[in-house]
Formats: C-alpha cells, sequence, structure tokens
C-alpha cells in the first residue's frame, strides 16, 4: 500500500481587505469560498479556491465606493442632512415634528443608500378630552396636534395646580395633579388692585380659588406681563408693565357655543398659555375677553390684547394666523378676524383729528 498525506484545509482567509474573506477560515481542500465586498466598497465577486492548505490567487479588489450625493428614502425627516455621507458610512434620520417612524440607521454604499424600511407618517391628533382627573375640567382639550399641550383647571370651590396634558401621537400623557376641595378663601375680583400697576383685570374672572392664578393686562401703550395670585383671601401680584413704543393692539372677534364664562376661565387662560410658549423671548401678549353677548345659541365675542416686546414688529404680521390656529383647536370657537394695530399710529391718528378738531372750532 501507498500511504499519501491528508488534505489540508485552509485555516486562514485570503487575504482581501474590506470584505467578508474572514468568512472563508477552515474552508477544505478542494472547497471554495466566495468573497464578497462590504458594505460601502466597490468589487466584483471573487471566488477563491483551497487546495491542500493553500489559496490560490484570482485578481480582485474592494475598494470604497463613491458618496452618495442624494438622501435617504424617508419623507418628512431629515434625511436631506445625510447628502454627501461618505461611502461606507452611516446616517441616522429621524422624522419631524408632527411625524412619527424610525429613527433608522441608513449606510451608504457606493452612492446608494442601504436603509430599513419605513416612513415617517403623520402624527395623530387627540380628538378626544384626556382622561377625567378628579374635581377638573378637561372639556376644552379636544382636537389638539400631537407635540401640544392643554392644561387641565381645577372646578370652582376646588383648587391645586394647572395640571398640564401632552397630546402624543393620538394619546394623552397627563401629568400627576389633583384637585382638592378649597379650605381657603377666594380671592374678589373687586379686591385686585392694580393702581400703580399701570394694568388692567385681563383674564381674572369675578373669584379665583386660594393658590390659583390669573393674569391681569398691561394697560394700552404699556409692555410686560404680570401675574395676580389668590393666597387665602389676599392677592398676590408679580411683574410688572412698563410704557412701550413697540406696542400693537390685538383685537379678535368671533363666536361660540361656549359660554362667556367658560371663554374666560378656560380659553383665555389657555389662548395666553399657548402665546407665552410660542412666541419670541421678551415679545408677549396677553388676551383678554373685553365683551360677550349671547345672540340665540351662540356667544359673539371680542378679546383684545397688547403684542410688545422688542420683536412685535417682526410678529405682527403673523399674529393673527397664530391665535386663529391656537383657537380654532377648539371645534365649538369660529373666528371671524383679527385686527392688529399700531398703537403709535392709533394716537397720531388721534392727534390728527384732534388737531382738526380745534382748526375747524377757530
Amino acid at each position: 500500500p501507498v500511504c499519501t498525506a491528508a488534505a489540508v484545509a485552509c485555516t486562514t482567509a485570503p487575504a482581501v481587505p474590506n470584505s467578508n474573506a474572514a468568512n472563508c477560515a477552515s474552508t477544505p481542500s478542494a472547497g471554495t469560498c466566495v468573497v464578497v465586498c462590504n458594505l460601502g466598497y466597490a468589487g466584483d465577486d471573487i471566488t477563491f479556491t483551497c487546495t491542500n492548505g493553500v489559496w490560490d490567487s484570482p485578481a480582485g479588489t474592494c475598494t470604497l465606493g463613491a458618496s452618495c450625493g442624494a438622501q435617504p428614502p424617508y419623507t418628512n425627516s431629515n434625511a436631506a442632512s445625510c447628502i454627501g455621507t461618505a461611502s461606507a458610512q452611516t446616517c441616522t434620520v429621524s422624522c419631524n415634528d408632527g411625524f412619527v417612524g424610525g429613527p433608522w440607521v441608513a449606510t451608504c454604499d457606493d452612492n446608494s443608500w442601504s436603509a430599513p424600511a419605513g416612513d415617517c407618517v403623520a402624527a395623530a391628533a387627540c380628538t378626544t378630552a384626556p382622561p377625567t382627573v378628579a374635581n377638573s375640567n378637561s372639556s376644552r382639550c379636544v382636537n389638539v396636534a400631537s407635540g401640544d399641550t392643554c392644561l387641565i383647571g381645577c372646578n370652582t370651590g376646588f383648587e391645586g395646580a394647572n395640571i398640564l396634558a401632552t397630546c402624543s401621537n393620538g394619546v394623552w400623557n397627563v401629568a400627576a395633579g389633583s384637585c382638592v376641595a378649597s379650605t381657603n378663601s377666594p380671592c374678589a375680583l373687586d379686591d385686585l388692585d392694580l393702581d400703580g400697576e399701570n394694568a388692567v383685570s385681563g383674564n381674572c374672572g369675578a373669584s379665583t380659588a386660594s393658590g390659583n392664578s390669573c393674569t391681569p393686562r398691561c394697560a394700552d401703550n404699556y409692555s410686560g406681563s404680570l401675574s395676580a395670585t389668590c393666597d387665602d383671601g389676599d392677592w398676590v401680584v408679580t411683574g410688572s408693565c412698563e410704557a412701550s413704543g413697540n406696542n400693537y393692539e390685538v383685537i379678535v372677534t368671533g363666536s361660540t357655543t361656549r359660554s362667556c364664562e367658560y371663554l374666560r376661565t378656560n380659553t383665555i387662560p389657555q389662548l395666553n398659555s399657548d402665546l407665552a410658549r410660542d412666541l419670541p423671548a421678551g415679545t408677549s401678549l396677553v388676551m383678554t375677553l373685553t365683551e360677550c353677548s349671547t345672540d340665540g345659541d351662540r356667544q359673539n365675542f371680542v378679546m383684545k390684547g397688547n403684542l410688545v416686546g422688542p420683536n412685535a414688529a417682526d410678529e405682527e404680521g403673523r399674529i393673527g394666523d397664530r391665535i386663529t390656529d391656537l383657537l380654532s383647536q377648539d371645534s365649538a370657537i369660529d373666528v371671524d378676524g383679527v385686527d392688529v394695530n399700531s398703537a403709535f399710529l392709533m394716537q397720531i391718528s388721534l392727534l390728527v383729528v384732534l388737531i382738526s378738531s380745534l382748526v375747524l372750532i377757530a
């Protein structure tokens, strides 16, 4: 008999950088292994053959591919920021505000994208009121866009801080809070002393429960912000109103099936809270319900406020749409119009009228 050496397997990988060549280790003699370039590298597949522990040497390499000149296949997202990503590198895609999905990690592969399936879809609004907190009123918190918030206030005779409810893709997340029977004395509007504050009562109702706050409004031609808090029958006023030349009077007219009291104690506070959140720092607008009358089954209303601050002129042109959008979140409210007038120009007009009158008299 003739003894021959046993065939030896290839125990090391072929030398092909930037590929899956490591998978070829332990290929038996006479076996083959196909090497594929890694994601982001270009080159044809290479077939190696193992002969008694030695790999043959077919031609082929894996070279870095081209950068991606287009964005990954996602809409309503930051996908455009991925343009120019180098081959073999990744880019994380997140959805824009108001949309849900992802995030996804896409890899640039020689000027094309290897990306997980999916896309950003519009987040669902919260069409019904949030879960009821005992002794509170959340009825105005309907048709709220995803990402927006709504304040739940305590019913008359109960006290507690306003409870923040946040809509997230059709689901309410309600912060911890409670409304308990008030043991302290409420504060009467007649006792709110704003002499010297350059302000009027704003959205402060006839009676405010102890622990609750309301927002007095700066008088015409004054800007700033005030808060009045009831402390067991006594008012505590903080903030200030200063003379301002950059001042615009905002007048909102409309109608609603809501009661006048509801507008005063729910709609106006929520509107002012939303405006404080959305307006640039240092610019403020506090709305007050100045007129409310019944016409059949509807109430006609007028809201007024002063848009003031260093960016008031920039906001003048878009504050009407902003207020309309915020009020329209309550389907029971119809906005007829929003007028924005420069307080300075109004003063000039009044002065012109006065001078004309004096000339005619003379």
